[in-house]
């Protein structure tokens, strides 16, 4: 139902109520899409997936600002990291084969919500290919990074060595603009 402010008698404004569905769509309506949003002091680096450098396993996830469908119908959510992220460290594979793993900002409704970086840890195969996100009601996910990890790879390896990661991360449009980050 369309809602609007309630102007009494008196002059008092009774504002509207809106269920967080409803918050949801209009930020999505208001976003025009799902993304990776630019903060008007940096246009590049938004939560990239970058090696540590350090021999852990592990990768670096920068500052930024996400907005991430829901399914469909129930409209979208804003995350944000504040400050660079250590993820993981990614599963060793001893399988002989490489596998794909996806670093995601996860969702995940319910009595307890919470907002966290995710690795989604791929099949080895001889042509790996990605796991896929997850958009439920009680779970919602975007791909940030598709990370290659090679055959001899270990949670004490530095990322980049026996791994290569690869940036995924949708653009969502940039307000009033409407030009692409």
């Amino acid at each position: 139902s369309l809602s609007a402010l309630d102007y009494t008698a008196t002059g008092a404004v009774t504002p509207p109520t809106y269920s967080a569905q409803q918050d949801r769509l209009m930020m999505l309506g208001m976003a025009g899409s799902e993304g990776v949003r630019s903060r008007p002091t940096s246009t590049t680096g938004e939560l990239a997936v970058t090696t540590t450098g350090a021999a852990n396993g592990s990768v670096n996830v920068a500052a930024g600002h996400v907005l991430i469908a829901a399914a469909a119908g129930q409209g979208a959510y804003y995350a944000y990291n504040d400050a660079t992220t250590v993820v993981g460290p990614f599963a060793a594979n001893s399988s002989g084969n490489p596998r794909i793993d996806v670093v995601v900002v996860r969702i995940t409704e319910g009595a307890t919500p919470a907002t966290a970086f995710a690795i989604l840890q791929g099949t080895p195969a001889a042509s790996p290919t990605a796991p896929t996100v997850t958009k439920t009601t009680s779970t919602i996910e975007i791909a940030l990074a598709q990370v290659t990890i090679q055959n001899g790879f270990t949670t004490t390896t530095t990322v980049g060595t026996l791994s290569s990661i690869a940036d995924v991360r949708p653009r969502a449009f940039v307000t009033n603009a409407q030009v692409s980050a």
